[in-house]
């Protein structure tokens, strides 16, 4: 159950990779900004045993700050958010149970 839902997990993030944030500049133009998400997870982990998801998100290579990485179970054909994280400083880390 633990391997599938970080299989899950992994995949979630790797395909939000190459994701693109909307900066609203204070002129009428929007610009799109390039940014990717890392993920750093064990290969497998055993029921019942603690584990660590890491990253970080950035923005034109940049540390992107004021965002929320959200970490999310697939249920069938349903994504369900099993916890957020504010990221101030572009890294990101989860314990899931």
């Amino acid at each position: 159950m633990v391997v599938a839902v970080m299989l899950v997990i992994c995949a979630l993030l790797f395909c939000n990779a190459n994701a693109v944030v909307e900066a609203k500049p204070a002129t009428a133009t929007s610009a799109k900004i390039p940014t990717a998400l890392t993920i750093s997870a064990p290969p497998s982990a055993q029921v019942r045993q603690s584990f660590s998801i890491t990253g970080q998100l950035t923005a034109n290579g940049a540390p992107c700050t004021k965002q929320v990485v959200y970490l999310q179970r697939l249920g069938g054909t349903t994504w369900t958010i099993i916890n957020a994280q504010y990221v101030s400083t572009g890294t990101y880390s989860f314990q899931p149970d």
